[in-house]
């Protein structure tokens, strides 16, 4: 039996659930699948029991020590984390019961850290620190470490000796729509975190000015809002900028797939950042896989992956985002050469059929 616990995403999370989960339920694994999500999603199906609790009245540390009394119970050859706040909770049950651990790394923990910490100077250098300090701890209970991103350098797993395996998140062969006619619609779209340093506030900058010259366009800001505080701030800018931006709330992810459906471009506008220099957005190969024209934030990993298949934007810089979406709304050929383009690296080389056997041989190395 395989568990596979996850603190803090969705239980339908793409990479966690419609990837690697029904890649293991394909090949026969048994699984146990712990979330804790504010929500009745149950996935339980033949072959696995998804236990949920709800983040209200759970903290991290309670829903660890749930998970720990039931894999003490019912001990599993392998458990597989998605975070870095479960890995006391790996090491215990490890202590107590051998089972192999599996340490998923969704994003370079450094630069996120770098990039989300509210500290400053001194302050922030130290606690980063702290946390590196405390995660390699735990790492000697880790047998494998799986990274969601390429590295740019060697990774500190690597340098300090751990097995490591890379899994991209790539969407799946069947999630592709086949490129057409362009759509009609002159709809833009935005899917993931609602944060400030993904420039939001840029992107409705940049909306206004694309209005002047294509009223008939419309923005979509797809996700939840980093914080409750950060969510009331959009709906105050928006108010006062556009009636044809709509602000939708987190979604199931199939769900954002029929949104991504409907868009004629999705936008990556981050600002410059340790950690988009450092990790992919997954929303980029959703984007390609999904025919929209994408235009991003000039980063190194977004150009790694995606070559001539994107037009890049200076970071900040509002005029030049908007100028090259107004270049993909006016012109069916520059739309046409950058899907199919994309649509050519999905297809050849960012899919999950591509890494599958990748995954499923670290779970069976691991139960070897």
């Amino acid at each position: 039996m395989i568990a596979v616990v996850s603190c803090g995403h969705r239980p339908d999370d793409e990479r966690i659930y419609h990837r690697q989960i029904k890649s293991l339920l394909k090949s026969g694994e048994k699984i146990c699948y712990f979330t804790r999500f504010d929500g009745d999603l149950n996935l339980t199906e033949n072959g696995l029991i998804h236990e949920n609790v709800s983040r209200a009245g759970n903290s991290v540390n309670t829903f660890s020590k749930l998970v720990e009394i039931a894999l003490i119970q019912n001990i599993p050859e392998v458990i597989h984390i998605h975070e870095f706040e479960l890995l006391p909770m790996a090491r215990r049950v490890k202590k107590l019961t051998q089972a192999k651990i599996l340490y998923d790394v969704h994003d370079t923990l450094k630069a996120m850290w770098d990039t989300v910490s509210s500290r400053r100077g001194i302050s922030k250098k130290i606690v980063n620190t702290g946390l590196a300090i405390y995660e390699k701890l735990h790492l000697k209970y880790v047998d494998h470490v799986i990274l969601a991103n390429h590295p740019f350098e060697t990774s500190v797993y690597e340098i300090a000796g751990y097995p490591t395996t890379i899994v991209p998140n790539f969407p799946l062969l069947s999630c592709i729509r086949k490129p057409n006619e362009p759509t009609l619609s002159n709809k833009i779209l935005y899917q993931g975190l609602l944060s400030k340093d993904r420039g939001i506030e840029v992107l409705i900058d940049a909306f206004g000015l694309i209005l002047k010259s294509h009223p008939d366009a419309e923005l979509i800001l797809l996700g939840p809002a980093k914080t409750e505080q950060y969510r009331n701030c959009l709906e105050k800018i928006i108010s006062e900028k556009s009636n044809q931006i709509r602000l939708i709330s987190d979604v199931p992810h199939s769900d954002v797939w029929s949104f991504m459906a409907e868009a004629k471009i999705g936008v990556i506008p981050s600002l410059d950042s340790p950690r988009v220099q450092s990790d992919t957005p997954t929303k980029l190969f959703e984007y390609m896989a999904s025919n929209c024209a994408v235009v991003a934030t000039d980063l190194k990993p977004v150009r790694y992956h995606s070559g001539e298949s994107v037009l890049y934007v200076i970071p900040n810089d509002a005029t030049d985002l908007a100028e090259k979406i107004i270049s993909v709304l006016d012109s069916k050929s520059l739309y046409v050469r950058l899907t199919q383009q994309s649509q050519n690296l999905i297809t050849e080389k960012y899919n999950w059929e591509r890494v599958e056997n990748t995954f499923l041989g670290v779970i069976e190395n691991l139960k070897a």
